[in-house]
């Protein structure tokens, strides 16, 4: 028998492991539980059960109220698909003649550079563009442009 239950987790529970996953402040990690239930990246549930008795520090007053027997529950793979895709992304390099790559890339292909444009043209064209905008220019073209097309990817 499979207990579809245990494939959710209490909203407690993953707002501790989004907190250590992505190791960010409580109050983050709820936002970003929040913006992805929002979304529609993240299944949720509300769960009846009994009512607990919840104390909470309110003005500096130990207040006492009902949890109304409601709870929320979130599925247990979509919050680790959350948390891996909200991962760092790998390090770019950063540099002035990176930077200047990028921005002749950008400026010549905006989409994207073609298939067919062979890789000295490309290497040309964007060490021209270097040259007219002033930047820093590399001491081999072609092994700088490979570095940041590598890094883009």
């Amino acid at each position: 028998m499979i207990d579809e239950d245990s494939d959710w987790i209490s909203l407690d529970a993953a707002v501790a492991y989004v907190e250590a996953t992505q190791q960010c402040y409580r109050e983050k990690a709820v936002d970003l539980l929040r913006q992805a239930a929002n979304n529609l990246k993240l299944k949720s549930r509300t769960v009846n059960s009994s009512p607990k008795w919840i104390v909470s520090d309110i003005a500096g007053v130990e207040t006492f109220h009902s949890d109304g027997g409601q709870r929320i529950e979130l599925y247990h793979e979509d919050v680790l698909a959350l948390c891996e895709s909200k991962s760092t992304p790998p390090k770019i390099r950063s540099g002035a003649i990176s930077d200047g790559i990028r921005l002749a890339i950008n400026a010549r292909w905006p989409d994207g550079i073609p298939a067919g444009v062979r890789a000295k043209e490309r290497d040309n064209q964007i060490l021209e563009w270097l040259k007219r905008n002033d930047k820093s220019i590399p001491a081999d073209i072609s092994r700088a442009v490979q570095r940041v097309l590598k890094a883009a990817r």
